[in-house]
């Protein structure tokens, strides 16, 4: 998948999903499975779109918020 491609996946995908706790969760596994294909920087990008999306929802589950937080933190300290 391009470059291109996986950005206007990642806008879409987050628009379109409603952002439950099951989708937001699913969407960070979806994440994870990017980075492990070594797809890092659209992997961060993607935790990074989830985290603003998450931060406008995070009443519903600090804990899933947190979790993202420090996972989206822990991959930029590995890409530097």
């Amino acid at each position: 998948m391009g470059l291109e491609l996986t950005n206007a996946y990642c806008k879409r995908h987050i628009m379109i999903a409603g952002y439950t706790e099951g989708s937001l969760a699913w969407s960070v596994e979806q994440a994870k499975l990017l980075w492990a294909q070594g797809q890092q920087a659209v992997a961060v990008r993607m935790s990074k779109s989830l985290l603003e999306v998450a931060r406008h929802n995070k009443a519903g589950n600090v804990v899933a918020y947190a979790r993202l937080l420090s996972l989206t933190g822990k991959w930029l300290a590995e890409t530097r």
